[in-house]
């Protein structure tokens, strides 16, 4: 058969200590993208998968975490001091329980990440074609989406989406183009686009606690940060909708 170079590619999989990583390679608008999905050794019907779409300091956390079992496999990365603290904690969630945990690192953080003058470029690149950084990391998300369910073996898998920051708002859009997404986890997501994610004119139109409400229609949304201010319109949707259980707003740790 023949192999596209857009096709999604296995670079490695691997098995220590009682848990597997693999990465996937797959490309969206014409970059590849590594994703990675970790779980317990010899896991075959898996219960649960958790889409992770990672800022630069998410990343860094992952591969720490990592890092401990798989140093080899990840060592062309720029790895941080491993934490094996994290890794045994890992250990045993996969034991635990039958849940695959996913990993993405978008355009501009990992592998594609850039000094500030390429990055500079590529923004204006981008601004040039209609696109922002954040509206190609929608992208990104859907691709990783498609490509867990499609090479990943997980077509029939609940899938959550998790993310911090301006990925949990970037997660926020990808769920709405993607079907059977059963919740999203959102840790201390922008109350506006003011503060990302940055989409050409969508303020014209509407804003993230709107998005919200929009993603409310198909999938339970948990947001994790320090009081319950913002979100009063998707509150006011579940209400009168009678989606009251869809949304949930939990104590969550502030960012510095």
């Amino acid at each position: 058969d023949h192999i596209s170079p857009d096709d999604p590619k296995e670079v490695f999989s691997v098995e220590k200590e009682g848990v597997a990583l693999r990465c996937v390679e797959y490309s969206s608008m014409g970059r590849r993208l590594p994703l990675y999905f970790a779980h317990r050794s010899g896991l075959e019907e898996p219960e649960l998968v958790v889409l992770n779409l990672l800022d630069v300091a998410a990343w860094e956390e992952f591969l720490a975490t990592m890092r401990p079992g798989f140093e080899k496999q990840l060592n062309g990365q720029g790895l941080p001091e491993g934490d094996p603290k994290s890794f045994k904690q890992h250990q045993g969630m996969f034991s635990s329980f039958k849940w695959v945990m996913a990993y993405a690192p978008p355009t501009g953080v990992g592998p594609t990440q850039l000094g500030p003058e390429k990055t500079g470029k590529r923004n204006l690149r981008l601004q040039a074609a209609g696109q922002t950084i954040d509206s190609v990391r929608v992208w990104d998300a859907r691709r990783a989406i498609q490509t867990l369910r499609s090479v990943g073996g997980m077509e029939n898998v609940s899938l959550w989406l998790q993310g911090s920051g301006r990925m949990a708002g970037v997660l926020t859009y990808a769920s709405l183009f993607e079907p059977e997404i059963t919740r999203l986890d959102l840790h201390n997501p922008p109350l506006s686009h003011n503060n990302g994610p940055f989409f050409f004119n969508v303020l014209r139109i509407m804003d993230v606690p709107q998005a919200v409400a929009i993603a409310l229609e198909r999938s339970k949304v948990v947001i994790y940060q320090k009081g319950k201010k913002g979100w009063e319109y998707p509150a006011s949707v579940a209400q009168k909708l009678g989606w009251e259980t869809k949304l949930q707003l939990r104590p969550g740790q502030v960012d510095n």
